[in-house]
């Protein structure tokens, strides 16, 4: 199963989880509804994250790249490669995404990974 983290505001981010789970289980022809998904989910992980931290959330897509590669460094890179196949997910065609769930899954991963670790180095709970 792929990671989500504990607490307030990250119920939307498992919410899409559980969207990525269901199509996965029911209909896994949609594969890049699935990836849509997680990219959602990861950005939902990346809100609460920053929320969390009083950072304001930023509105856009580019403004949160920015502050991804000003701010979190090791959360850009599989922030930016997930947002990259959702869009080619829902803008490009489902044949540019249909062999990318696993990557997809992975940078999610990413992502989770490494708020957990900023969380715990901040005194938090792993």
């Amino acid at each position: 199963m792929i990671a989500s983290l504990p607490g307030a505001g990250y119920t939307q981010s498992d919410r899409n989880l559980d969207a990525c789970a269901h199509l996965e289980s029911e209909s896994p022809k949609y594969t890049d509804w699935e990836i849509t998904a997680l990219f959602y989910s990861a950005m939902h992980l990346v809100s609460g994250h920053l929320k969390k931290h009083n950072i304001e959330v930023p509105k856009s897509h580019k403004r949160m790249s920015a502050l991804l590669y000003a701010m979190l460094p090791e959360v850009f890179h599989p922030y930016s490669a997930l947002l990259n196949l959702s869009w080619n997910a829902r803008y490009n065609g489902y044949d540019t995404v249909k062999n990318s769930k696993s990557e997809a899954a992975g940078y999610h991963e990413q992502i989770a990974a490494a708020l957990r670790r900023r969380d715990y180095a901040r005194g938090g709970h792993p």
